[in-house]
């Protein structure tokens, strides 16, 4: 069966008017008084109390199942590069050689145990849009269907002509994987890491997602969705089409409530950094470049059809860290029903002449947004957060900039505290010192931080708790904090 295609445009109508109606509220806002330290001051923010209808944590929806490999255990399979397709794949001495073996045969309930070595398998790949993968067999709510590392192994997707996985179907989890996108141009230029179209139940998780042209992670027309702890970096530099890191664009309900933790849509604890936008937009009229985001949620008061249905789910996106992204770190636009929760932002926006609002955390033409607990550095002449739209609460944001105090509802201050604050990812570490501002700062509203490890009762704003609730600081692991005190260079 031929792969669906994934090549329309992501927004597939002009946005000049959109544009133009910020640019008119940007001056709006300027004639209304100065923006301190970044904070738009417009529309005036509703407080979002302690609780505030949220509920704590991210709910059990989000605990992946505790699964090891099981020789014993029919549903279990195991993939190798050194195995062989004529094999039964069912121990790792008798693995089969490719994925593409395991997609022939995968029904509900299936694992399939993945181990180290690079998977490149481009037979059959003429044309856009034909993934490497297409996971197009159903699992179920009680069967899912999983892709997953080895334990202890990290196996490759190479992808070179196109997107590494294409889900089409529901209860499919991916876990474990690096997909590295090459030898992308502005000529070969359409690819994600992973697209997911039409489906529900999906979970992204644990992955590394890097150097595809449209973007790292794209949907369409799909629900309950779960990316999460993945490091999504370095895409979306070739496709006209504008993409971002992770793109929710217009989600589209398919029969089901929200889960327990209250949400439908979780984009939680992911690392973003480098995707940008380098080629112009393809269907905005003009030459100009929109997006690059590190997150965007796009378009969700509207079906993929483009009939204006609002979206009934919520989303959540909340203990993620995006630094240098060529577009804002948390975009939303055009949509409805989304929280914004502990999410560490730092100098973004660095793409010259970026169309619509420079704000590291920006909203536009939205109804009912949260944004709390947020700890923000922006870069020299870009907003911290712009709001435009309805029902916009803001609360207990730690703002970087050059004054200290509060604005509305948010908090100044001129230093975040961070162990090692760089856009250099090889030696970035935005956990706190234990002098950061940031401690103690924010409200209640997740239970635990990007580490997994619980927030106190006082809970600290950012992706990362640098306290227990119990006095004790837990140093940094990816560095060694032993001049913590010091402020930040």
């Amino acid at each position: 069966m031929q792969s669906p295609q994934f090549s329309q445009p992501r927004r597939p109508f002009s946005r000049v008017a959109s544009l133009a109606l910020v640019a008119l509220l940007s001056l709006i806002a300027s004639a209304c008084g100065d923006n301190i330290g970044g904070v738009d001051p417009l529309p005036a923010n509703a407080l979002i109390a302690t609780g505030g209808g949220v509920p704590a944590g991210t709910g059990e929806a989000l605990r992946l199942p505790a699964i090891e490999p099981d020789p014993n255990a029919p549903n279990h399979f195991f993939v190798s590069p050194n195995g062989s397709d004529d094999n039964d794949g069912k121990t790792p001495e008798s693995a089969w050689q490719t994925i593409g073996q395991a997609i022939e045969v995968q029904t509900a309930g299936d694992v399939f145990w993945v181990m180290d070595g690079v998977y490149n398998e481009v037979d059959g790949l003429e044309q856009r849009g034909a993934a490497h993968f297409v996971l197009e067999v159903p699992g179920t709510d009680s069967s899912w269907i999983r892709y997953k590392a080895m334990p202890g192994h990290r196996p490759v997707i190479e992808a070179g002509v196109t997107s590494a996985f294409e889900i089409t179907a529901d209860y499919i989890e991916v876990q474990g994987f690096e997909m590295r996108g090459v030898g992308f141009t502005a000529e070969n230029s359409f690819g994600y890491g992973v697209v997911v179209a039409r489906s529900h139940h999906v979970v992204i998780a644990d992955n590394e997602i890097h150097g595809f042209p449209t973007g790292g992670f794209g949907t369409r027309g799909s629900s309950h969705l779960y990316v999460m702890n993945n490091v999504v970096h370095d895409n979306a530099l070739w496709d006209s089409n504008q993409g971002s890191g992770i793109s929710y664009w217009r989600l589209e309900d398919h029969g089901f409530d929200d889960d327990a933790a209250g949400y439908s849509n979780y984009i939680v604890g992911n690392t973003l950094y480098g995707n940008e936008n380098r080629v112009f937009c393809g269907f905005c009229g003009e030459d100009i470049i929109t997006d690059g985001n590190g997150i965007i949620i796009d378009q969700n008061t509207m079906n993929e059809a483009g009939d204006m249905v609002d979206y009934s789910g919520r989303t959540l996106i909340a203990n993620n860290v995006a630094f240098n992204n060529g577009g804002r770190a948390i975009n939303i636009f055009q949509s409805i029903n989304v929280d914004v929760f502990n999410n560490t932002t730092y100098q973004n926006l660095f793409t010259e002449g970026l169309e619509g609002e420079n704000a590291e955390i920006a909203t536009f033409d939205t109804r009912n947004i949260r944004i709390a607990n947020n700890l923000i550095t922006p870069s020299e002449g870009n907003k911290a957060i712009a709001t435009r739209g309805e029902d916009q609460a803001r609360q207990s944001n730690v703002i970087v900039g050059d004054k200290s105090g509060t604005s509305g509802n948010d908090i100044l201050v001129t230093t975040a505290g961070f162990v090692n604050p760089s856009l250099d990812p090889a030696i970035a570490d935005f956990r706190l010192r234990i002098s950061s501002p940031a401690i103690d700062a924010a409200i209640p509203l997740q239970s635990n931080d990007a580490d997994g490890r619980p927030r106190g009762a006082l809970p600290d704003a950012g992706a990362y708790e640098a306290s227990t609730g119990e006095g004790s600081i837990e140093s940094s692991p990816s560095s060694t904090v032993a001049e913590k005190q010091e402020p930040d260079q």
